[in-house]
């Protein structure tokens, strides 16, 4: 910079350190990305190797670790050279089967271009997590988080309540000396805590994974800390089903304690799923009518299309399965297929992979009219080049790709309801792996309960 640089200069320099800790390489060929100096693993602190690997040259690249003939990791390549945990993490990174360059983005947005609003939070996080104990600083943060979420204003109080421990839960009441029973009334198992009622009981636990996200409660975090954590998240649909998912099993304890009224997990997380339908739809992004339409299939579509649906889903140990079926047009069943793979990604993520599988199944099928349905609104708006965001965007770019060699390929948005026979065959898929079926698959409660024999 020289002697005596300017004020601009040393502001950039100054900046510079916030910049690197954000940014990342997003792979594509992986020819620019050093393995053991770049910053390319997204489930890392810091983006890097902690572990280090086997028998790697200094120079090593990304490249060296993709089948490109196959358009794939060399999985046990990476599980000879890297630790269980960290290949696990690469060969999780979904990769492109269309020749791309490496590209450096802004970890922080979902677009991948920097923002000075998230290099700000970022950096306010990393000083918090210096600090020796508890600070106003972090709760200062948390409130901001609060009130900027995009949810109900109820659903803003109820956090609101939830991180200053204030909710009449049956510890809070013990506490204030009033002689009542304090154990959960989901689980029975603890005395009602916040902690212990929204994130510990395995009532909470079914519900939030019951949801499209199939999400897993943290262990050994605090409320106030997964709060922020979620709240943090660029992405508007992620925030929204875990608040409201939270909100609903605060709304079903009380029918339970208050009216002896009694709610499954599955049912609690489908109110969640609606209410979020709902409020998507009336509080558009960038103030747009969401353009959700059922539309009728001899309107909208040629005579002779066929009709695929697709959904997706993680498993317990966080294994990601896609499920898809194909009809004719009349809606006559056609074939039905489900894959398992041993990769941990986001929902998102794992609905990207299932309508690009998806489509790759209707291209060896020699289906060449295909209307694709899936529940995930924001991946299909990804491939119809609605909205851009970072992660999405190369295998929604190699969906286009596919999509454009075919006569007739659209990639619409259904609501979930209509998706029932999809995530049925991710269900299946969740329980006997990959499968494919020439006639109609069974239904997974009539599996579940024995009414029909397990499958060979």
């Amino acid at each position: 910079m020289g002697y005596n640089p300017s004020y601009a200069w040393r502001s950039i320099m100054g900046a510079r350190e916030v910049v690197e800790r954000g940014a990342r390489w997003q792979i594509g060929n992986g020819e620019k990305v050093n393995i053991l100096k770049d910053r390319w693993i997204p489930g890392n602190n810091g983006f890097k190797l902690l572990y280090g690997a086997n028998n790697l040259k200094e120079n090593a690249r990304v490249c060296d670790l993709i089948d490109r003939d196959l358009g794939g990791w060399k999985k046990e390549v990476i599980r000879e050279k890297f630790s269980q945990e960290e290949a696990k993490m690469i060969v999780s990174i979904p990769l492109s089967r269309i020749p791309t360059d490496d590209k450096i983005i802004w970890h922080f947005e979902k677009n991948g271009e920097y923002s000075f609003k998230t290099a700000y939070h970022a950096t306010c996080a990393q000083k918090e997590c210096l600090l020796p104990g508890p600070s106003s600083h972090s709760n200062q943060n948390l409130w901001q988080l609060i009130w900027r979420a995009p949810i109900l204003n109820r659903q803003r109080n109820f956090l609101w309540c939830v991180a200053k421990n204030i909710l009449p839960t049956r510890g809070n009441l013990l506490k204030k000396g009033i002689s009542l029973d304090p154990v959960c009334p989901f689980c029975s198992a603890e005395i009602e805590t916040m902690q212990h009622l929204l994130m510990d009981c395995v009532f909470a636990k079914q519900v939030l994974f019951a949801s499209p996200l199939s999400y897993r409660i943290p262990a050994n975090v605090g409320v106030n800390q997964w709060l922020q954590t979620v709240l943090s998240c660029c992405d508007d649909g992620y925030v929204q089903f875990i608040c409201f998912c939270l909100y609903k099993i605060w709304d079903t304890r009380n029918l339970g304690v208050f009216q002896n009224k009694r709610c499954c997990p599955i049912a609690v997380a489908s109110g969640a799923v609606e209410c979020v339908q709902e409020f998507r739809r009336a509080n558009p992004v960038n103030g747009k009518k969401a353009s959700v339409t059922v539309r009728r299939l001899g309107e909208t579509f040629p005579l002779d299309v066929h009709i695929a649906q697709v959904d997706a889903g993680i498993t317990w140990n966080g294994e990601a399965v896609f499920g898809c079926l194909f009809k004719s047009h009349s809606l006559v069943f056609l074939l039905a297929a489900s894959k398992k793979e041993s990769i941990e990604v986001e929902a998102s993520l794992a609905e990207m992979m299932a309508i690009r599988w998806c489509i790759q199944l209707a291209v060896e099928l020699k289906l060449d009219k295909v209307v694709f349905q899936s529940d995930a609104q924001v991946v299909v708006d990804c491939i119809n080049s609605i909205i851009s965001i970072a992660v999405l965007e190369p295998l929604a770019a190699e969906c286009r790709s596919l999509l454009s060699g075919v006569t007739f390929g659209s990639v619409i948005f259904i609501p979930r309801s209509c998706n029932s026979e999809a995530h049925n065959i991710v269900s299946l898929g969740k329980l006997y792996g990959s499968r494919t079926w020439l006639c109609n698959p069974p239904v997974i409660d009539s599996v579940v309960s024995g009414e029909l024999p397990p499958l060979s």
